[in-house]
């Protein structure tokens, strides 16, 4: 476990030095906050453990309790009160939340075991919690889906890069996900617990961005009638994503992940409906693998969702999908029967050439059934599609 960090809020009417007295030397880093900006600080300061000395003040004592759990409900609260404080009180006090409860003059032995008992408790949730979000299976990372290789290849980076302090530039085309990526690499980092300040930098006006970004004293222009903190100290100690300022790799790049999303935005949209679809047709996954899917992601998911929303079935099928991607099915020319034109054995032919003409004769045989063709061919299925765009075929 890492060195501790306390936050002490103390009324300075108590006098009594005896609290932070018992902190000496334990070599936890210890800062002071006052009555009045304790609730500003303690976002800024990220502790493992706040110390709390008021006097006899039980309801000031609750609501400030109140305050801090209501910042973070899992920071462990110890409270030490002066003054003659019943039985009840104490209960009360537990029963607010109080993570342990002291009266002046502390016992200093007992306090630091208390403290260290807290921080250690806090930082252990915080380790459960990094690793609760690392455990996931293939194909998902956090709220993320993709089998294939690109998408491992950003999983792996996302888990690297999560664990510096780097600032982290996130491009892509619009709907691939880049929030996905931003918010993946905060809750895998060391700052999972503290705050995530997402900004959509493109719907801010641009003579307003600048106060939105670092915010303003009070008095600091007319009508700044009290202080704002900026998204800047917001997310200190956190993460801040400035999105819209554009490398997710688009859907059409990846066609092998589209059965994998397809599949998931169904069980979640059928789920949200209170529908009966469980899968897809695999004519029909054949289509949606087929299209190039220019709003990449968010329109996989948008058409998915109109799907079910618009339709009763078990099984989604070709003509529940949108007319513009049943228009990939109609292919009324089929190609033509070729063989490989080696005429004579001194003829080279370049080896496109031939993956080519083995593909268009594989989805002739098969009657454009690309599932079948992949098989024969003994090749993955989005491989194949890959190559039939690549080369320009039909099927």
């Amino acid at each position: 476990m890492g060195r501790g960090k306390i936050l002490t809020i103390i009324d300075p009417k108590l006098r009594d030095r005896s609290i932070l007295a018992a902190l000496e030397g334990e070599g936890w880093y210890v800062r002071e906050a006052g009555l009045s900006d304790y609730q500003t600080m303690l976002p800024l300061e990220g502790p493992d453990c706040v110390l709390l000395g008021l006097r006899g003040d039980m309801d000031g004592g609750k609501a400030i309790l109140q305050a801090v759990k209501a910042i973070d409900d899992n920071l462990p609260v110890i409270w030490v009160v002066g003054g003659k404080i019943s039985v009840e009180g104490a209960v009360e006090a537990m029963k607010a939340g109080a993570f342990d409860y002291f009266l002046l003059p502390v016992d200093a032995a007992r306090l630091r075991l208390a403290v260290a008992n807290a921080i250690r408790l806090a930082q252990l949730a915080k380790r459960v919690f990094l690793l609760e979000n690392q455990v996931g299976w293939r194909g998902r990372f956090d709220n993320i889906i993709g089998h294939s290789a690109k998408m491992q290849e950003i999983f792996q980076l996302v888990h690297t890069v999560a664990k510096s302090n780097a600032t982290v530039l996130i491009t892509g085309e619009s709907g691939t996900g880049k929030e996905l990526v931003a918010r993946a690499l905060h809750v895998h980092s060391h700052r999972a617990r503290e705050r995530f300040i997402d900004i959509n930098c493109g719907a801010i006006p641009r003579e307003l961005l600048e106060n939105e970004l670092f915010g303003h004293e009070r008095g600091a222009f007319t009508g700044a009638d009290r202080r704002y903190a900026g998204s800047c100290e917001r997310a200190h100690k956190g993460s801040l994503f400035l999105d819209e300022i554009c490398e997710m790799p688009p859907l059409r790049e990846r066609p092998e992940d589209v059965p994998l999303l397809a599949k998931h935005f169904l069980e979640k949209s059928a789920t949200k409906a209170e529908k009966l679809f469980v899968d897809f047709a695999s004519e029909a996954l054949d289509l949606l693998v087929a299209y190039d899917w220019p709003g990449n992601v968010r329109e996989l998911e948008n058409v998915v969702e109109r799907i079910v929303v618009l339709h009763n079935d078990t099984q989604a099928k070709i003509k529940h999908l949108p007319p513009h991607i049943q228009k990939v099915a109609r292919r009324t020319d089929r190609p033509r029967e070729l063989v490989l034109p080696l005429v004579d054995p001194q003829t080279i032919v370049p080896l496109d050439l031939v993956e080519k003409y083995a593909i268009e004769a594989a989805l002739e045989k098969c009657v454009g059934n690309v599932g079948e063709a992949a098989k024969r061919l003994k090749i993955g299925q989005a491989t194949l599609y890959r190559k039939i765009r690549q080369y320009g075929l039909r099927h």
